[in-house]
């Protein structure tokens, strides 16, 4: 049950209501007494689908600045938005303040997590959150107060906005944070593991890496005395482990504080992991939670064959009864299948998913260059749109795209209700499927059929050449050219022509 929130702009008696729970006397230019903005790690902010153009943390900004609206965050590839807030030391949160908007940009509702490092956009959807709130369309600021019980021993709050209130994005002005806050007896060690998607864990890609440890937030991993205690050795895989460009841009964070042997697996707890290099190629990095390597192909050099003679798609004699007993298949299992309970359909389509359990997807860019990756059946298509713009060229990632399919033309947009909440099973995009990519804005020429598709190119110069599929063997036996060089007709054709001279007599007799 959301907890009753108050709207004002400003501290004064005129925007005053009872629902304020702060003292005015102890309110200064920095703000109310228990302001959490001194006590937040703002160079470690993370903001995920958020645009590029602005910083994660400019919207946790000073008191003072609380109600400028020159800088926002807004959403990038639809309507949702994940920001991870770390502290500087444990924090016993009482509220949040926000600003957002403005119409139907306000996010229809926002959950809190409390220190839910490792959430992001594969998961996040399915927890229960610690706390929810339903988000008016204001101008002001709401002040939203939290159960003191689920965040009273912080170290980062995640917050989720699912979606916004009619717009394909979402647009934040000010997040504000009340509380208490203490110091850490001791900094925490956290391990953010740069995991490279491989399947046979015995037989590691050439370059390793190193470990890298980050103060100021809470462990969701062994520490790096504990990887390096464990040392190599283990057969168990990788499960959906956060990708380092999903969470955000670790680049301006201390690095290399803990090493690793090159060529080492790393063993942290259950799971086996494999460790890149930092300056190994973005394509080995970006693993979007998956288990399967990153394919590029490249069909834009191929040489196109002459388009078939008219005569290859006139239907012969094989093409007609093989269409017809297909026909009659199908017209049979509709009209002969038994009536199933629905414990028996859920089982049915049990197996089916039980026997596809991964989508292999291949994006196609104008010049039919493909880019394949394997997710599990049971993802959504947001993971795919994440995947494709963690792979997009830093010219690219500042304009909106879509996946379609073809034909017929279907949108998989993320806003669309029809399409963001199923799975790629659902989709029926299990277990191959090819999605085109399109910019939504078609003045951007940066996807065009003569020139390469706007991806980064360490992943352009890994591009293999797309396998040729098997020919195409034409029955001899159905081929008109072959009766008509030996100068037989075909048994069909004369039965088909003694069938119609009977039904000519016997119309004659009538």
């Amino acid at each position: 049950m959301p907890m009753p929130h108050n709207h004002s702009a400003h501290c004064r008696d005129d925007a005053h209501d009872n629902d304020h729970d702060h003292d005015h006397d102890h309110e200064s230019d920095t703000g109310p007494a228990d302001n959490l903005y001194p006590y937040i790690d703002l160079q470690n902010v993370i903001a995920l689908n958020a645009a590029d153009e602005t910083s994660p943390s400019s919207v946790i900004k000073p008191w003072d600045m609380r109600l400028d609206e020159s800088v926002s965050v807004e959403s990038d590839a639809d309507d949702q938005l994940i920001f991870r807030i770390p502290f500087t030391g444990s924090v016993k949160l009482r509220s949040v303040l926000l600003k957002s908007g403005p119409g139907e940009q306000t996010p229809s509702r926002f959950s809190l997590f409390a220190n839910a490092d490792n959430a992001d956009f594969s998961d996040i959807a399915e927890r229960h959150p610690d706390q929810e709130f339903p988000v008016p369309q204001s101008r002001s600021i709401g002040e939203y107060s939290v159960k003191a019980s689920k965040f009273s021993n912080l170290s980062s709050l995640t917050i989720f906005f699912p979606e916004a209130q009619g717009a394909d994005t979402a647009k934040i002005y000010f997040i504000g944070l009340r509380g208490s806050w203490s110091e850490r007896k001791r900094d925490p060690v956290v391990t953010v593991l740069l995991t490279y998607p491989i399947v046979d864990m015995e037989q590691p890609p050439p370059n390793t890496g190193q470990i890298t440890s980050i103060q100021g937030f809470q462990s969701i991993n062994p520490s790096v005395e504990q990887a390096n205690a464990s040392g190599p050795g283990s057969d168990r895989r990788m499960s959906n482990e956060q990708d380092a460009d999903t969470a955000g841009d670790f680049s301006s964070r201390p690095k290399n504080l803990g090493t690793r042997a090159p060529g080492d697996l790393t063993q942290l707890g259950e799971f086996t992991y494999y460790v890149p290099n930092p300056n190994q190629t973005r394509n080995n990095a970006r693993g979007c939670g998956c288990l399967y390597p990153t394919v590029m192909y490249d069909c834009s050099t191929r040489i196109v064959e002459d388009p078939p003679s008219p005569d290859f798609f006139e239907p012969t004699a094989e093409d007609l009864r093989s269409a017809q007993a297909s026909l009659a298949s199908r017209s049979r299992a509709y009209q002969d299948a038994p009536l199933l309970t629905e414990r028996l359909r859920n089982e049915r389509n049990q197996e089916i998913r039980t026997k596809y359990p991964t989508a292999t997807i291949r994006i196609k860019f104008a010049n039919r260059s493909m880019l394949e990756k394997t997710f599990p059946s049971s993802s959504v298509i947001k993971l795919v749109y994440a995947f494709v713009r963690s792979c997009l060229n830093e010219d690219a990632k500042a304009h909106k795209f879509v996946l379609f399919e073809t034909p017929p033309r279907r949108d998989l947009r993320v806003s669309d209700p029809n399409v963001r909440d199923k799975t790629l099973f659902d989709l029926h995009l299990s277990p191959r499927s090819i999605l085109h990519f399109r910019f939504l804005d078609d003045s951007v020429e940066l996807d065009s059929i003569t020139g390469p598709p706007p991806l980064y190119p360490e992943i352009l110069s890994q591009a293999i050449e797309l396998p040729l599929p098997a020919p195409f063997e034409t029955p001899s036996s159905s081929t008109p050219t072959q009766s008509a060089s030996s100068g037989k007709v075909p048994s069909d054709s004369s039965d088909k022509g003694k069938k119609i001279a009977r039904l000519l007599r016997l119309s004659g007799k009538r």
